[in-house]
């Protein structure tokens, strides 16, 4: 069982406070020799509709040989909030892959009835090219990990499931954003803005041993002044100890003020921080 948990942090959202647990169960993964680079992993009929993230995970412990999981990943949409509903995880049946000659392929994939899950654990310094319906979406040797969203390379660096299992619980996650979007209360930056303006952050304490299940999350409204710093930041849901940590770290951060006409306003943002049960904590501020 792998366990992880995601907490959340949204500031333009209102969703009822309430504790959200989520048990991802883990999936059948298929081995397979490698003699040679590069490998091939070719996803084969994905809807156009479907969405679809690939991690690829570098493993120091072979040489040969790797692993590759494929499940289908099924959510519904929430009412009221940008997360969906987690319904279930499972392994693309082994009847439609192929193995072969430093080749993988996965065929009929629009069968599945929600996202395809793609986990490629391979040696370091291994070539890989990695195509969906026949388009190239990935081809080089990746250091530290790739993840490819959708088509996009959007992280060069693999931490592990969660940043897989949050893409697909939100889908928006990698989606071009403005910079800011003026509302009532003043203006809300993307996770991109946010990050040029982010001076300092400290990541909050773990609790591993309080973990339920695999993504447990936390949703936070938070506020930031024209000095640059956060003045409020209000549990929607969630529960302890993970929410008095996340709050804790992110009244904290320090920002560069958010300028509009040579002026500082009040500003808001989406933070997102992941608690994992082997004691790592990740962040979108960074």
């Amino acid at each position: 069982m792998v366990w992880t948990l995601v907490v959340v942090l949204f500031a333009v959202c209102s969703v009822p406070a309430q504790a959200q647990h989520i048990e991802i169960p883990t999936i059948r993964s298929d081995s397979f020799a490698l003699s040679q680079t590069p490998l091939q992993v070719s996803l084969q009929q994905v809807r156009n509709d479907a969405d679809y993230v690939v991690g690829v995970q570098i493993d120091t412990s072979v040489q040969q040989s790797g692993a590759i999981e494929i499940g289908d990943f099924v959510t519904t949409r929430s009412g009221g909030h940008r997360m969906r509903d987690f319904q279930s995880f499972t392994a693309v049946p082994r009847e439609k892959i192929e193995i072969a000659n430093n080749r993988i392929t996965v065929s009929g994939l629009d069968d599945c009835r929600g996202s395809v899950y793609v986990l490629l654990s391979i040696p370091s310094a291994t070539k890989v090219v990695i195509s969906v319906n026949g388009k190239t979406q990935f081809a080089g040797i990746p250091p530290k990990g790739a993840i490819i969203h959708r088509g996009q390379l959007v992280s060069s660096e693999f931490l592990g499931r969660h940043q897989l299992f949050s893409r697909l619980l939100f889908p928006e996650l990698d989606d071009p954003q403005p910079d800011a979007i003026r509302t009532k209360n003043g203006y809300s930056l993307s996770q991109n803005a946010l990050n040029r303006h982010l001076i300092s952050f400290n990541k909050p304490s773990n609790h591993p041993e309080s973990i339920w299940g695999d993504l447990e999350t936390v949703t936070l409204a938070i506020r930031i002044d024209t000095q640059g710093n956060v003045v409020s930041a209000k549990a929607l849901n969630g529960r302890e100890p993970f929410v008095t940590e996340a709050v804790n770290s992110v009244a904290h951060a320090r920002f560069k003020p958010f300028i509009v006409n040579n002026a500082p306003v009040d500003s808001t943002g989406d933070v997102t921080i992941v608690f994992s049960k082997d004691g790592r904590v990740s962040s979108t501020l960074q």
